[in-house]
């Protein structure tokens, strides 16, 4: 027995003590590995990657999909080569637990009708032996028909032939999804446009009250007009009650790569896992990656999706705006109430950038007149010192400033009384007189002009010195 072999099994044995694999997929499991081991050609262990869209490092645990581009090879290798009333075209896929053929029914007028060729998703018959997977396997049936939507493969009938049970389904041309990822990821302008179809198709059915639970890049195909179709609702669940559910409690339904926490550890499972697998496409999509390394093991992936600590888009792919990055945290998030509402509501989120409002300007300061004696300028600090400290603050009208009048020009200076200078002058004055009075006694001619010139310069002086 090879090393990676026993590594498979121990994988498949923990998963199984742990409770997210009921007995009958655990059996199933390993007679897988066993046959493939054996030569039978099985689809191979995924890691991280998206080439074939399964679980990372375990092989695939859901039921059969519509998944791989037909060949024209022989039916053959067990397989009738007719069922019912559609004769067996080609092999389109096997899993471990199914295969998908092409095929067309016999009468033609009856295969126009159905545009043409079907695909037909076979269980193998020991599988199909078990009453509650028979029971599942029809009420998928049984929901494909309920749904019509032109992003929706399908379902047109069951076809039970001896020991072989299918479900005829639509044929989709076109590509698979995981073939649209490339390495550095795609344009955030291109992700939107190819995925808005296909949230229109989950949110029509979260609206019938059917949770997909199994959403990934390998259950849609992308047509050659570039419109998306999802294929399968092999573990859909209706919420709506219309049709019986046969899901085992502590079941784990869904591909481990791709399941929301809550599925896991098989807690209520609502739309949001949907709307959890939808975002880990689109980080896929936009980041050519998946949010965690190559080589990681289901229990590590496990363990960072329940612990909320995968990385954002933007941290592997630096050209995702932060924005962007942010929508897709919050669709990833271990709180079911902190995904968006729908799958539309993520896509919308993508498209919108988010505007941010610019600050407004400071308002320029304004002169106001002073407050009334004994009120507060401030409306909510008077109404606190007067006691009314819980209510609310008072809005108050500020009406303009009126306009300033212009200074009136000062008023001429009104002269002053000096007395000091009256009696100082008087004094000269007087003196002078005397002088000359003395010297016209004295009839001294030169005298006079000499006092009144002293005089004179005396006065000037003073006034000078006034002025």
């Amino acid at each position: 027995m090879s090393a990676e072999l026993k590594s498979k099994l121990a994988q498949l044995k923990e998963l199984h003590e742990m409770g997210l694999l009921t007995d009958a997929d655990f059996l199933e499991q390993k007679r897988s590995l066993l046959a493939a081991v054996m030569g039978t050609p099985l689809a191979p262990p995924s890691g991280p990657s998206l080439s074939d869209a399964t679980s990372a490092g375990v092989p695939p645990s859901a039921p059969p999909l519509l998944l791989a581009g037909a060949t024209r090879a022989d039916p053959s290798g067990g397989l009738p080569s007719q069922l019912g009333n559609y004769r067996v075209l080609s092999r389109i896929g096997a899993g471990g637990m199914g295969t998908v053929v092409r095929a067309r029914h016999v009468e033609e007028g009856w295969a126009k009708r159905q545009g043409g060729d079907v695909a037909i998703k076979l269980i193998h018959p020991h599988v199909s032996a078990e009453p509650d997977f028979r029971e599942r396997f029809l009420d998928e049936a049984e929901l494909g028909k309920r749904v019509q939507h032109p992003g929706l493969a399908r379902v047109y009938d069951v076809v039970s032939d001896g020991p072989w049970l299918g479900t005829i389904l639509e044929y989709v041309e076109g590509k698979e999804l995981s073939e649209w990822v490339k390495p550095g990821g795609l344009p955030v302008d291109e992700v939107t446009r190819l995925l808005t179809p296909l949230a229109e198709a989950l949110d029509h059915l979260h609206e019938l009250g059917i949770v997909h639970r199994d959403l990934k890049p390998a259950n849609v195909k992308v047509r050659p007009d570039g419109r998306p179709v999802l294929l399968d609702l092999g573990i859909a669940k209706d919420l709506s009650g219309q049709v019986g559910g046969h899901t085992k409690t502590m079941t784990s339904m869904g591909t481990s790569a791709w399941m929301a926490p809550e599925q896991a550890d098989a807690k209520s499972v609502t739309a949001a896992a949907d709307v959890y697998a939808f975002g880990l496409m689109i980080y896929a999509l936009l980041s050519g990656r998946m949010p965690w390394g190559d080589g990681e093991s289901e229990l590590r992936v496990l363990a960072s999706k329940m612990t909320g600590s995968l990385p954002s888009v933007s941290s592997v792919a630096p050209g995702v705006p932060e924005w962007i990055s942010s929508a897709i945290d919050e669709a990833l998030s271990v709180n079911v109430a902190e995904r968006p509402p729908s799958c539309g509501a993520l896509v919308v989120s993508l498209k919108t950038r988010p505007q941010v409002e610019p600050e407004p300007p400071a308002p320029e300061p304004e002169e106001s007149a002073p407050a009334p004696a004994g009120l507060s300028p401030f409306p909510e600090t008077g109404a606190r010192a007067e006691g009314a400290a819980s209510s609310p603050p008072v809005a108050v009208a500020v009406a303009d400033p009126a306009p300033v009048p212009a200074p009136a020009p000062a008023p001429a200076p009104v002269p002053q009384f000096n007395a000091r200078f009256f009696v100082i002058m008087s004094l000269l004055l007087w003196g002078g007189f005397s002088l000359m009075l003395v010297n016209y006694m004295l009839r001294d001619i030169f005298g006079p002009a000499i006092v009144v010139c002293v005089m004179v310069n005396v006065g000037f002086f003073f006034v000078a010195r006034r002025t």
